[in-house]
């Protein structure tokens, strides 16, 4: 684990163990890796020899204190031997502890640090531990922003959890260092900046100083000099000294924010304040600023620090191709440091497995997932693009998938990286021609409807397909049909979300006129969304998938359909009346798992998007 060789790919799982209120929520259950040892083998076949690997203190000790149940990660860690793969030991990753304490336990820091040298004597082979991820988020998230328990609002709560964090941090690492002489701290850490107009640069002066509190208490600096020492008043006293062996920097495009106290044209989600102004928080690459980008960052942590570091978390929740150049872009400014001979280690591709429901940040469960080297949702974990591009760069440092070519939506501003990106090929005219070319700009992905340019891969929409092996085809089909192998067939139902065009479209906008309708309420059958079905179509493309998906939003009636719509965006829905008939069943068999969203997810962008446009 040194930055002196090559740039590595490492790995990490999504396991945060949240608390909110009452309610519990466990990564590790809701992807399934808890319960697939044999993950171990697929993390093995990404190629990496290094994973951030949860052993938790809520799952380990949920017997009570004094009480450690070790047959679960007994056997995943064993299995990391097996394949020659060293982990970084978590202990405890956004959770507050087990049920029987908490951050605002005066006892928290003492009793974790005993569970540290628990899990030391059992795994004395372990040489790397981050006993508590991100702890400044951690503290801002439970004790300011009031997300998850204890849900504190104040500054005083968010002081108290996170130096009682910190504190739990040193006394874990020194329990640990008495049984483990040589054990590592790798401390991770959000380290974004925020950016702001000029009339709250004083709030941005100020996160962004307290962007460095948790390295700054385990390096020793906050002391009668530091600018938010009155800030944390009687808990800056606290020993929390224990410098880190390398500084994790956790990633994402959210991380870099941009206040503007301008409310116009924010929605009210984004909008908030501190007493003397309000303003819309916002992430920095969706505003009109500068942002410093994940190469500035880990630069100005090494000048403030002089510790060797990593890239510790990098994810992004998005289409395929914009993943993978979200991968790429923190690999490129992880090799633009060590240019500069700045000591970056490695780059962590993390939710390896995926994350459930971080659009809320874990406050509620709306079954949103977010993909990663593994989509977990069919019958077993199935490798994507990103884990194709993952064993490239471990072999090799750099992956050349077609879907590079273009830049991250974050990135318009830019040219493409490649001088003339390679082009998917659509076949065909019409409306769903329309709409595939429509969707592939969005998302800068090259097209063309020429035979004579150079193409990577086919999107067929005629009727009667002429495929294209051995280039990677799409094909969309609404009635089965016999395909050639290693074509790509994608099978949907009955189709809505089109704004001006489809039966249910029309319906709603008769009933918009006070029009009475009647809808057919006796057949069962299956529905897709018009804007997923093409943005997971070209995710499979990407991936390399073959054979037949059935993409199913879901199963209704077109009286019951319409009706969820009518009342989402408030259309009187006793005009819409009920056909009775003999009850019949039309629906897709979703055997390849289910990639598609939800219904009730579509059915409320449908609304939002028929809002905007009419």
């Amino acid at each position: 684990m040194s930055a002196g060789g090559a740039l590595e790919l490492w790995a990490g799982v999504e396991c945060t163990v949240r608390r909110v209120r009452d309610s519990w929520d466990d990564q590790l259950m809701r992807s399934g890796h808890a319960a697939r040892i044999e993950d171990i083998d697929r993390l093995a076949s990404l190629g990496v020899r290094h994973v951030r690997f949860p052993v938790l203190w809520e799952r380990v000790a949920q017997g009570g204190e004094g009480t450690y149940d070790w047959r679960w990660s007994d056997r995943w860690l064993d299995r990391l031997r097996d394949h020659g793969i060293e982990p970084i030991v978590g202990l405890l990753h956004h959770g507050c502890g087990p049920a029987w304490t908490n951050f605002l336990d005066p006892a928290f820091p003492r009793r974790f640090a005993e569970y540290a040298r628990r899990v030391a004597e059992r795994y004395p082979w372990v040489e790397t531990y981050t006993p508590i991820n991100e702890p400044l988020t951690t503290a801002r998230f439970s004790g300011l922003y009031g997300h998850w328990h204890p849900h504190g609002r104040d500054a005083a709560t968010f002081t108290r959890i996170f130096v009682a964090q910190c504190r739990a941090i040193a006394l874990a690492m020194r329990a640990i260092r008495e049984l483990v002489p040589g054990a590592r701290l790798l401390q991770t850490e959000d380290l974004g900046a925020t950016h702001a107009t000029p009339a709250l640069a004083y709030q941005a002066d100020f996160e962004n100083e307290r962007r460095w509190l948790t390295l700054d208490a385990l390096t020793g600096r906050i002391g009668l000099a530091h600018p938010l020492y009155a800030y944390l008043g009687a808990a800056a006293r606290e020993d929390t000294y224990c410098p880190p062996d390398i500084i994790g920097v956790n990633h994402y495009v959210t991380s870099e924010r941009f206040l503007d106290e301008r409310l116009d044209g924010y929605p009210e989600s984004l909008r908030g304040g501190n007493g003397r102004h309000e303003y819309a928080d916002v992430e920095a690459v969706r505003a009109p600023c500068v942002s410093i980008g994940l190469a500035g960052l880990l630069t100005a942590a090494w000048e403030r620090y002089r510790l060797p570091l990593v890239v510790s978390e990098v994810h992004l929740g998005c289409t395929r191709e914009h993943q993978m150049r979200w991968l790429r872009s923190a690999w490129q400014a992880a090799s633009t440091c060590r240019a500069a001979d700045i000591p970056v280690a490695a780059v962590t591709l993390w939710s390896v497995f995926g994350a459930w429901d971080w659009a809320s940040l874990l406050t509620r469960q709306d079954g949103h997932y977010e993909v990663g080297a593994f989509d977990v949702r069919g019958p077993a974990p199935r490798p994507t693009a990103l884990a194709i591009m993952a064993r490239d760069m471990v072999r090799t440092g750099h992956c050349d998938h077609p879907a590079l070519d273009g830049p991250g939506w974050w990135d318009r501003r830019t040219t493409s990286r490649a001088h003339r990106p390679r082009a998917i090929l659509v076949r065909g005219g019409g409306r769903l021609a329309r709409a595939v070319r429509a969707c592939c700009g969005r998302r800068a992905l090259a097209w063309t409807d020429s035979e004579t340019d150079a193409y990577w891969a086919v999107v067929e929409t005629r009727r009667r397909p002429r495929v294209s092996p051995p280039v990677p085809t799409l094909i969309f089909a609404s009635e089965p049909n016999t395909m050639p192998a290693g074509v790509l067939a994608i099978r949907y139902g009955a189709c809505f979300g089109g704004v001006r065009c489809g039966a249910i479209a029309r319906t709603l906008s008769i009933v918009e006129s006070g029009i009475p309708v009647t809808l057919d309420d006796s057949e069962i059958r299956s529905f897709s969304y018009v804007p997923d079905l093409l943005s997971v179509g070209l995710d499979l493309l990407i991936d390399g998938e073959a054979g037949d998906w059935p993409l199913v939003t879901g199963v209704s009636t077109r009286f019951h359909l319409a009706c969820a719509l009518a009342e989402r965006i408030g259309l009187n829905t006793s005009l819409i009346r009920p056909m009775a008939g003999r009850s019949t069943r039309r629906v897709l068999n979703r055997h390849r798992g289910w990639p598609m969203p939800p219904l009730s997810d579509a059915i409320s962008r449908w609304a939002e998007a028929l809002h905007v446009r009419t």
